[in-house]
């Protein structure tokens, strides 16, 4: 118990250094992208369970739970075509234990380049991308309580500027000893600030001056911008345990620094270990009263944004087990015209 309450502390007095910053626009926004289709098909209340590779992202204590080596390789599409592909490895280690990898890049289609001379279009393309790459450590304190951090390299690219951050997760999972009654907190995404630097934003010469005069190098400064960090507390419970029929339900509450507080419910449904149905829905405030008071003028997607579900299978066979799951979130306005964010997961443990 003292170990918990020296964690819990710890973890609270580090989000409440990290909201200490005036709350506003962070950068680095990929990194809000849920991984693992399981989570994400429960609405991202994932921190109290953690029982898979996504638990690199959600919460790194939950690596210590597990038993087998895992592979997690996850792909999610959005509008405009824009995609982001996750991959997170876990090799526990005994008494050791456990260890964790994960990477992630988010790409996007060539753009063309326009200026004020030329507002069609210069012929010219520049491309955008977004890089993560992490490296976790968790290991179990006593039969209830785990905890875990990540050390995380997170690198943004316009054009030819390059933007560089370095930023760590924490977090811990603790059994409560009543029935199956989980509490999970973490942190994510805490870090120095980062800013876009080199290329043609180092130096120019300006204005272009006439013959026999010496034109001036300036530097382009750019500003600087936050992680988007969030502290994420949650409960899970096992409301059904039966031989072959499971359910899953967790309760989660997020804080994160550049956005109001969301709470966020999902439900798992496990039937004979081999199908599983997943629901969640994130719940915030200030979006649930802007639906009731505008309900007649907003789209059937609108009323039901935030809603998220999913399904999966798994299957063994020689000491390997294989999952696939799928989730669905409705992304509200961007149902109409576009897409809603689809994800696809595959799961390896051996």
């Amino acid at each position: 118990m003292k170990k918990l309450l020296f964690i819990i502390i710890s973890v609270t007095l580090l989000a409440n250094f990290a909201y200490s910053f005036n709350e506003g626009t962070t950068g680095a926004q990929f990194l809000k992208i849920l991984v693992g289709s399981k989570a994400a098909a429960m609405g991202g209340a994932f921190v109290s369970v953690a029982d898979d590779p996504s638990a690199l992202y959600y919460n790194p204590a939950g690596i210590a739970a597990m038993n087998k080596m895992g592979i997690l390789l996850n792909y999610v599409k959005y509008p405009a075509e824009i995609s982001y592909s996750y991959i997170g490895f876990v090799a526990p280690m005994g008494i050791m234990g456990s260890f964790g990898l994960q990477a992630g890049i988010m790409t996007m289609p060539q753009m063309e380049i326009t200026t004020v001379e030329k507002p069609e279009g210069t012929g010219e393309y520049f491309s955008a991308s977004s890089y993560l790459f992490g490296a976790s450590y968790a290991k179990s304190f006593t039969d209830k309580l785990t905890s875990g951090i990540t050390l995380k390299y997170i690198q943004e690219k316009i054009v030819d500027a390059t933007s560089t951050i370095i930023a760590f997760d924490a977090g811990a999972l603790y059994k409560t000893g009543f029935k199956s009654l989980r509490i999970g907190m973490s942190i994510r995404n805490f870090g120095s600030e980062g800013m876009f630097a080199g290329g043609t934003i180092l130096t120019d010469n300006y204005p272009k001056w006439t013959d026999g005069q010496t034109p001036l190098n300036i530097y382009y400064k750019t500003d600087t911008y936050t992680l988007p960090m969030n502290f994420n507390f949650g409960l899970a419970y096992d409301i059904l345990e039966g031989p072959t029929n499971f359910m899953t339900t967790t309760l989660e509450f997020q804080n994160p620094n550049d956005g109001t507080e969301n709470v966020r419910f999902g439900m798992e449904y496990n039937l004979s270990k081999i199908l599983f149905i997943r629901l969640g829905y994130i719940f915030n405030w200030e979006k649930f009263k802007y639906v009731l008071d505008n309900m007649d003028d907003l789209t059937q997607n609108e009323k039901i944004e935030n809603l998220t579900a999913g399904i999966g299978f798994k299957y063994g066979f020689s000491g390997m087990d294989i999952g696939i799951d799928y989730s669905y979130t409705e992304m509200g306005l961007l149902s109409d015209n576009y897409m809603n964010g689809h994800r696809v997961t595959l799961t390896l443990s051996f």
